[in-house]
This record gives C-alpha cells, structure tokens and sequence, in this order.
C-alpha cells in the first residue's frame, strides 16, 4: 500500500512538473502581496492527495479483510456444527446396536433431538428409524401384533425369533417407542383447509418420505 501511494504522489509531481502551462505568473509584491505560482500551489497539494488516495486504499483493504474474517467464521462454525451433529448422530446410531433395550431407547431419543434441532439430517434420521422396524425380531408370546399390511398375519404366527440374545418384551418397549417418534412427527394435525393459513407445529416434520416395507408394526 505504501508503494502504492508514493506512485500516486510521484507520477502527480511529474504530471505537474512536466506541464507548462501549469505555470502562471502571479503580481509581484508590490502590486498584488504574494509571490509564487499556480503550479506551486498544486505541488504543496499533491503530498495531500496522495494521502487521500492513501486513507481511501487503507479503508478498502480494511473492509475486505474483515469481509474474509467474517466469511472464515461463518465457515468455520457451520464446519464445528456439522461435526458435532455427525459425532452425536454416529454414537446415537451405534446405540441402537447396543443390546441393552435402555441404550437402544436412548439413542432413539438422541436421534429424534437431532432431527428436531437440525431440519438438513431430518430425512437420513427417518431413514435409520424405519430401517430399524424393518429388522426381523423376536415377539414376545402372546402378544398381538398388528402388521404392515405386506406381511401375512400367518406369516408372523409361525416365525421364529432371530437369535440375538435381547429380551423379546424390551425390544416390543423399543419399537414402539420408534413407532411414537414417527408418528408424533411425521403427522400434520391441521384439518386440510387449515394447513394454507395456519402455521404447522414446530414438531411437524414436514416433505420426509417413509418406507416401512415389510416392516412388522405393533400396538
């Protein structure tokens, strides 16, 4: 920058010293009081135009240096958050694999708070709920199932529980709370001719798209 306005205020005196018609007589003393030349007068001006010239290519650096300061922020905090949603989401999903029921259900209410608070992984989040009630699992006995309607009623009646070593009536606690996370979100309350004026409930995550094929639903 400094090199800069000593450019500016070299080629000026040049310009000005390189000009004659810059030059003009003034009156002597004795007639007019004051000695000098217009050229003179543009000479002691040009040290203050180049320090304008100079003020106004701080300031302009000055603005783009904090634009790029505001931009590496902005970028570095939606990186930190995004981070942080994916290491939550990475343990949240590893708990559903825990074969204690509590730690599954925890992480069902991890995953269900993620997506409540982060509308971008919302659908990825619907995705690993459904495709955890699509897993084959051990009912308990006696315990009426009602199914999807893909899956035959004799179907179920004659299956036999996978061995994976989890309580049969814990993981029907498990999937149905999975169950609840979906429906208490993924339904719109509003009557038809309200969804126009009213507002949807925060709640309501509105556009995800469900695949519970095959998927054994219970009450």
């Amino acid at each position: 920058m400094t090199v800069l306005v000593a450019v500016v205020v070299a080629v000026t005196l040049w310009w000005l010293l390189a000009d004659p018609a810059a030059s003009v007589p003034v009156p002597s003393p004795g007639v007019g009081g004051g000695v000098g030349s217009v050229r003179g007068e543009m000479l002691r001006t040009a040290p203050a135009a180049g320090a304008a010239v100079g003020a106004a290519v701080t300031l302009m650096l000055a603005f783009r240096r904090q634009h790029h300061q505001e931009v590496t922020a902005a970028h570095t905090t939606h990186d930190a958050t995004e981070r942080r949603v994916t290491d939550l989401y990475t343990k949240a999903v590893e708990q559903l694999g825990h074969e204690a029921a509590a730690v599954r259900l925890g992480g069902l209410y991890a995953l269900e708070r993620l997506a409540q608070d982060n509308p971008g992984h919302r659908q990825t989040i619907v995705n690993v709920i459904c495709a955890y009630l699509r897993m084959p699992w051990a009912s308990p006995g006696g315990v009426r199932q009602d199914l999807a309607p893909a899956v035959p009623r004799a179907a179920i009646a004659g299956a036999s529980a996978p061995a994976t070593g989890r309580d049969p009536h814990e993981e029907l606690q498990v999937r149905l709370t999975a169950q609840r996370i979906l429906e208490d979100h993924l339904h719109d309350d509003r009557a038809p001719g309200e969804r126009i004026a009213e507002p949807a409930s925060p709640r309501f995550w509105e556009g995800m798209c469900v695949d519970l094929t095959g998927a054994i639903l219970t009450t």
